[in-house]
Order: structure tokens, then C-alpha cells, then sequence
């Protein structure tokens, strides 16, 4: 025993740290390598079917990571899970005197103290996720979202506000005063998706040019094997008439400067 205190970490799509795509998924990276610094951490996360077979090493991370349970439409689309775990990841929670749960609480006893981490309350597995209260803590990341969290669950308790450290500096548009004729330009930060708001932008750049003000939108492209593979297609389509630039997806750390300089 290394008598430092045992956390597991559940988050429901599959955990891939050499692979940061953007919003809960990077939170969660960055918050197990902290963890670890002080703790043994556990990762369980959710296995689609496809991937099954293929048995994922992450020799330089720093904690264990499991393929714990099926990546599924109960967990995919429900805010109070009930997840099939494999033996390992039933072991891996029961031992844990911290749970620490991403986006999700969990329809299962644990014994230790439960952490549960939400980024907002606009999807409905978030909405489920403040229907059962089922944390000792909820843990996120505004004053803002606590905002929400209060006005959609007034009676919730033990809500403390924990901001993600991210460095806004690095998207800070350049100071340099637009050129003459030269369009507006508009920036689908982070990775692009129609539940958050790909057609609206397409709106407001079609409107800028309908009112006369010439205007340029900017976003990245789906990564390789995540999200829907006709994205870019069906937004090209949705921007008829619209002066749309879609760049390569970038890794995660470059994307702050590759972003920046396009605005």
C-alpha cells in the first residue's frame, strides 16, 4: 500500500489523454494529472463496441485508466447512471475514498466522499444530473454556472465554484486596427458542432453581409474519428453564399495560437 488516499475518476467517453479534443474531456485530463501528484488515481471510463478488443496503454500517464463499461445510450444520454462495470472498475470505485464523477452522478453505492464535476446545465443529462443531487460535492468551474445551478436547482447543497485556469490571454484577438475593406472576421472557437451553435454562426456572418458588411467565418474541422463525418460537408451546404474558411483540426496545445492568428 502506498498510503496515499485512492480517487477514482469516471467519465463516460472513452479517456484519451494523448488525444485532447476539447471541453469536459480536457478538464478531465488536466484534473487526474493534478490529482496524481497527490494521490493514486484510477480512470474508469466508457468502451463503445467497436472498440472492445482494442486495449489502450498510456505508459507515460500517471495514473491507471480502465475501460470500465459500455459505452452506451444510458450513459451517453443519462445525467444518473447506472453503468455496467466491468470487476476491475467495480473494484477501483468500491476502494475509493474519493469518487470523482465527470458530467454524471452515479445510481450506484459507493463508500467514498462523491465529487461530482459540471461544466453547465444546457444539456438534458446535465438537468438529470441536478434532478438526484446524488453528490457530497458538485464542483463548477463559474460563478455563472453556480448561477444556473441555483436558478434550475434552488435547494441544492454543497455547489462550490472551482474556475479551470485557462488562460484567455492566449486567444486574445491581435490589437491591430482592421485594414480598410478588409472583412469582419468571425471565429467558431473550440471544436464546432451543431448543438453549439455551428448554424448561428452562419447566421450572423450571413447577416453581416446582407447589411452590407463583408465578414469571413472561421472554424476547425472535425478531428480524425469523432463527430459526425458529413460535418463539414452539411456546414458548406448551411453557408451557401457565406465567405466560410474551414482550417485542419490542430492538437490541443497548438490551437490557442492557431486560432489567434486568424482573428
Amino acid at each position: 500500500m502506498s498510503g496515499r488516499s485512492r480517487v477514482c475518476v469516471l467519465q463516460v467517453p472513452p479517456f484519451e489523454p494523448d488525444r485532447l479534443l476539447g471541453g469536459a474531456e480536457v478538464v478531465a485530463v488536466h484534473l487526474v494529472r493534478a490529482l496524481a501528484e497527490r494521490m493514486e488515481v484510477t480512470v474508469v471510463h466508457g468502451q463503445p463496441a467497436e472498440a472492445a478488443n482494442r486495449i489502450r496503454c498510456h505508459p507515460q500517464f500517471p495514473a491507471r485508466v480502465l475501460a470500465g463499461f459500455p459505452f452506451d445510450d444510458h450513459v451517453r444520454d443519462e445525467g444518473h447512471i447506472r453503468p455496467r462495470l466491468t470487476q476491475p472498475a467495480h473494484a477501483a470505485l468500491t476502494a475509493a475514498d474519493v469518487v470523482v464523477t465527470v458530467e454524471r452522478t452515479l445510481n450506484i453505492p459507493v463508500t467514498g466522499r462523491r465529487v461530482s464535476c459540471l461544466g453547465g446545465v444546457g444539456y438534458p443529462h446535465t438537468l438529470d444530473v441536478l434532478r438526484h443531487r446524488a453528490w457530497d460535492r458538485l464542483v463548477v468551474p463559474s460563478e455563472y454556472v453556480a448561477a444556473q445551478v441555483a436558478e434550475r436547482a434552488p435547494d441544492a447543497h454543497g455547489v462550490t465554484v472551482v474556475e479551470n485556469g485557462i488562460d484567455m490571454s492566449v486567444f486574445t484577438p491581435s490589437p491591430r486596427p482592421r485594414r480598410a475593406g478588409r472583412p469582419v472576421r468571425l471565429l467558431v472557437a473550440g471544436r464546432p458542432s451543431w448543438d453549439k451553435g455551428a448554424e448561428r454562426a452562419v447566421g450572423v456572418a450571413r447577416a453581416l453581409q446582407q447589411s452590407g458588411t463583408a465578414a469571413r467565418l472561421t472554424c476547425v474541422d472535425q478531428p480524425g474519428g469523432f463527430g459526425p463525418v458529413d460535418f463539414s460537408s452539411r456546414l458548406r451546404a448551411q453557408a451557401v453564399g457565406v465567405d466560410l474558411e474551414i482550417l485542419p483540426w490542430q492538437p490541443h496545445p497548438h490551437m490557442p495560437a492557431y486560432t489567434a492568428r486568424r482573428t
